[in-house]
């Protein structure tokens, strides 16, 4: 089945299929999963460019960092606009996102710092609140630097990218993820298709 372009849909559109989802989960239509397949594929563009380029600067700041990237599940997306009734679905900050798994704290922040000291070099541009749960970890322990990019050539589309000491690589988190081999680039067609109704 074609999964129609991001370019059809409205935002009036994305949130009336927030309103028809939280309405009724257990039974979403057809064309409503094709319509969040077509938001996930809108990441193609925006990931793919963010993600090169964290992942030579973070092997530039530390040899033995791992970079790995994801597109948020159909049913992670689902699950998040059921727990934030609010959220409009195409606004939402982490559909898409890469994580930055460092060799210490200190490379953590030396990469961190890199990328806000040289934005004018970057292809994106940094956006939104900067969380830093290093300097204030969450109550579960976990510590990572949280913040969201989006590409300077006015795609809106944010990427979140997590900074992080590999010990507080949590289980369970970023199960979709992507981790490359050492010499390749963003390769779409690791992240999972929509392959039919859940």
């Amino acid at each position: 089945m074609d999964v129609p372009d991001i370019s059809q849909y409205s935002n009036k559109q994305f949130r009336r299929l927030g309103d028809r989802i939280r309405a009724n989960p257990g039974a979403i239509a057809d064309d409503d999963l094709l319509m969040l397949q077509s938001l996930r594929l809108s990441y193609k563009q925006p990931l793919g460019v963010i993600y090169n380029s964290i992942e030579k600067s973070a092997r530039r700041v530390d040899k033995e960092s791992i970079c790995t990237y994801r597109v948020k599940r159909i049913e992670s997306i689902i699950s998040k606009l059921l727990r934030f009734p609010e959220m409009q679905v195409n606004r939402a900050e982490d559909i898409a996102g890469c994580r930055c798994i460092m060799s210490s704290t200190e490379k953590v922040y030396e990469l961190f710092n890199k990328l806000m000291r040289n934005q004018d070099k970057l292809p994106y541009t940094i956006k939104g609140v900067i969380h830093d749960y290093i300097a204030e970890p969450k109550e579960s322990g976990y510590r990572s630097i949280h913040i969201n990019a989006v590409l300077k050539d006015g795609d809106n589309r944010r990427v979140e990218i997590q900074f992080l000491k590999v010990e507080f690589q949590p289980h369970g988190k970023f199960r979709d993820l992507v981790i490359p081999r050492a010499d390749s680039a963003f390769s779409w067609h690791s992240l999972t298709p929509y392959s039919g109704k859940m």
